[in-house]
């Protein structure tokens, strides 16, 4: 049966206009993919969610690897509170465009927020900026390397994490804190930030108050200690008795009974003898040479009951706070171990043993010598600038930095410091960051010529502004004339006019 005319015609009409449209479409495939971006935008904008993925995903099948795009699906599932796949998307943005901070920022707080691993990135935004990271960012860092037991690692996380107002640190940081620099072997530090924990009204302020307990235990605090136990019956009834210190309290009674025991022999002691002098004034004459005799045995007496005593209370200040139920064998071997076990190296050879290590290209060893010496002087800021040092020769950029500052925090009048940590931080920041951090050294330290040099080469190399970069020059030579490296300043003045 033939087609009539009139209806072949609007057949070929309709096939030449989708013709013509797929050719417009082919032609100019740019102008279709914002036309369609838009478009799911729009979507997007009322609230028509599954209408702009399939938009968005129909522009996916066509390119998939438009960053873009993919960005965009992963936005359209983060208003649908799907940060599962949101995080998806965002990730294979990310792996298209590796070096966005603010991708790599998106796609790391979209894991989170999904509870999914994120560490691995959160490693590479360190390396790539480490500014770039909150101090929410830092804290779960900190928390992921104390899980791979990265002691150190943990350690520098959760201090870039402390806010500039110490005291303001929460206390889940601050009980963390703590039990770092207890494993790190510097109590004086655990101290400081279990106490700030304390101060909570959380349950982290338990943990703190059992790690003051340790400490206090360890160093044979008895007085201290008790006081602990009393903030812990007060604040959490029954939570030592049901802990591995419910053995604490029962030593430190029986210390306690101990001593008021020694205490009332003293007492009883120091009576008989004023009981036997009063008796020697009523003694008569004649029975005077016996009398004295009593009164010399008495005095022995008394004085061998005292030294006794006293050597009691001796023992017990020294005795552990908990003593276990071992047998004799047992204890005996534990004294012979005491006896031979070597005592800690002191602050001197301890530094000594650290330098040597660095000298011999043993940055591991070193690092750890000189954690040992911070554990016995915590404030010395030579210390955090030459482990600075060794975490720069080791390419730990990161600590290298967080150890800089420490010893800039610690003395932030003396320039090495200052100077220092530029040396890191021209390795580890980017170059628009390193130059703040130069102008900020140069507003500090105004007339040092090294840093108006290290800022003129910036001004000159890095932001390309030939003005500034010549009145630095000039700076530093006003600053110094004479110094080594005035030829440079003068061949880059030369250059730049």
């Amino acid at each position: 049966m033939n087609m009539p005319k009139a209806n072949q015609s609007s057949t070929l009409i309709s096939l030449l206009i989708i013709s013509l449209a797929w050719l417009i479409a082919c032609s100019n495939p740019e102008a279709t993919r914002e036309e369609n971006l838009l478009v799911a935008t729009e979507l997007k904008e009322i609230g028509d969610y599954d209408e702009a993925l399939v938009t968005l995903e129909n522009l996916r099948a066509q390119s998939p690897q438009d960053i873009e795009v993919l960005e965009q699906i992963g936005q359209v599932y983060l208003l649908k509170d799907d940060a599962t796949m949101a995080a998806l998307f965002f990730e294979q943005a990310h792996e298209q465009s590796p070096q966005d901070i603010d991708l790599l920022k998106q796609t790391i707080e979209t894991l989170l927020t999904a509870d999914e691993p994120a560490a691995h990135l959160l490693e590479k935004l360190v390396d790539l900026d480490s500014s770039a990271l909150t101090s929410e960012l830092w804290t779960k860092l900190a928390q992921h390397r104390m899980a791979e037991k990265q002691i150190q690692g943990s350690l520098q996380a959760y201090l870039k994490s402390v806010p500039e107002k110490v005291s303001e640190t929460d206390s889940s940081t601050a009980t963390a804190l703590g039990r770092l620099f207890l494993l790190l072997d510097n109590p004086s530090q655990a101290e400081y930030w279990f106490i700030n924990a304390t101060n909570s009204e959380n349950i982290d302020a338990l943990d703190a108050l059992f790690g003051l307990l340790e400490i206090k235990l360890s160093n044979s605090d008895w007085a201290q200690a008790e006081e602990v136990i009393a903030q812990l019956d007060e604040r959490y009834p029954g939570a030592v008795d049901a802990s591995d210190w419910a053995k604490a309290r029962k030593q430190l009674q029986r210390w306690k009974e101990e001593l008021a025991t020694t205490k009332a022999n003293l007492d009883k002691a120091n009576k008989a003898r004023a009981d036997s002098l009063a008796n020697v004034e009523k003694t008569p004459i004649s029975a005077e040479r016996s009398s004295a005799k009593d009164l010399s045995q008495a005095n022995r007496s008394i004085k061998s009951d005292a030294i006794a005593d006293f050597e009691t209370m001796q023992k017990i200040a020294n005795q552990p706070a908990i003593d276990d139920e071992t047998t004799v064998e047992q204890r005996i071997a534990e004294q012979i171990n005491v006896e031979f076990t070597p005592p800690k190296p002191n602050f001197e050879t301890l530094i000594s043993n650290a330098r040597n290590a660095q000298f011999e290209g043993n940055y591991i060893k070193s690092i750890r010598f000189y954690w040992q010496a911070l554990g016995q002087a915590n404030n010395n800021p030579e210390i955090w600038d030459e482990l600075s040092e060794v975490y720069l020769l080791d390419n730990q950029l990161a600590n290298a930095e967080t150890t800089a500052l420490e010893a800039i925090r610690l003395s932030p009048s003396e320039i090495k410091y200052t100077i220092n940590y530029l040396r890191v931080a021209q390795r580890n920041k980017p170059s628009n960051q390193f130059l703040a951090e130069l102008e900020t050294a140069y507003d500090r330290f105004p007339k040092n010529a090294d840093i108006a040099l290290s800022l003129a080469r910036a001004y000159d190399k890095i932001a390309n502004n030939s003005t500034a970069a010549g009145l630095m020059y000039n700076r530093f030579l006003e600053i110094s004339p004479s110094h080594p490296l005035r030829a440079e300043a003068d061949a880059a003045l030369e250059r730049l006019r």
